[in-house]
């Protein structure tokens, strides 16, 4: 079962990731990458956001880009470049 991420700075679970899909559906006209914020779930309190399915239809499991808390506002996981 997933479990919600803990913010390093402050320790609230009040955690969130963000994630894009490019070449979405739900894109806006003049883009095709559609960008949301969802609960930061993972496998441990500390560990990396787990990735999820795009809102749009028929979408694999997206990788998150960051992970930012609510309670203090500092983002506390960020993906890095490969």
């Amino acid at each position: 079962m997933a479990v919600r991420l803990v913010c390093r700075y402050c320790q609230s679970t009040d955690t969130w990731a963000h994630y894009e899909h490019s070449s979405c559906v739900k894109a806006s006209l003049g883009t095709n990458t559609y960008a949301w914020d969802q609960e930061a779930v993972g496998p441990t309190p500390d560990g990396v956001p787990q990735p999820q399915p795009c809102p749009g239809k028929d979408s694999a499991a997206v990788a998150p880009l960051s992970a930012q808390c609510r309670k203090c506002g500092k983002t506390f996981w960020q993906a890095t470049a490969d």
